[in-house]
């Protein structure tokens, strides 16, 4: 259903994969799912990128003729966000606006950490990057059938031996 949303509102699979990875850890992708222990509490997190607190995305979506656990609905919410420039603020680490991430063709994995740190931003966000980005191409090849494709630096370029050493969590 995300895939299906985003796709037909112009986003890149990249971007919904990117999205997706960090939807996985959130929420399970479940649009009717509570911060764990907080069940009923309005002040908590909830829904597919656990808005916090719930009770303003509760609002918007009853405003707009949704259900609380209504996937299209949050879904409908993430677009209010883009347009209205909610939620989203791009960092110096991946400055890229909410419009830029959604249109972007960058890998799959280093756009499930630009959603991380300019749109989930977590008090620990290192905690679970790696296992996001990994959701992230993990859902690229779900959503397009193919693997993700390989990075290819400038000639002369660090930033391989840097992916790699992030990825194997060397520094």
């Amino acid at each position: 259903m995300v895939w299906s949303f985003f796709s037909a509102q112009g986003w890149t699979a990249n971007a919904v994969a990117g999205m997706l990875g960090n939807m996985v850890a959130e929420s399970t992708i479940n649009p009717g799912r509570w911060e764990i222990g907080q069940t009923g509490n309005p002040d908590a997190g909830f829904g597919l990128v656990q808005w916090t607190p719930a009770s303003k995305l509760f609002s918007w979506l009853s405003a707009n003729g949704y259900s609380n656990g209504s996937g299209e609905g949050q879904c409908r919410r993430i677009i209010w966000e883009l347009n209205n420039g909610e939620q989203y603020y791009p960092t110096s680490q991946y400055p890229l606006t909410f419009k830029e991430f959604s249109q972007s063709t960058e890998l799959p994995h280093r756009l499930a950490s630009a959603f991380l740190y300019n749109y989930e931003r977590p008090g620990d966000p290192e905690a679970t990057e790696t296992y996001r980005q990994n959701q992230a191409d993990y859902w690229y090849e779900v959503i397009t059938g193919q693997p993700v494709p390989p990075y290819n630096p400038p000639e002369g370029s660090m930033l391989p031996f840097i992916f790699w050493c992030k990825k194997k969590q060397l520094y």
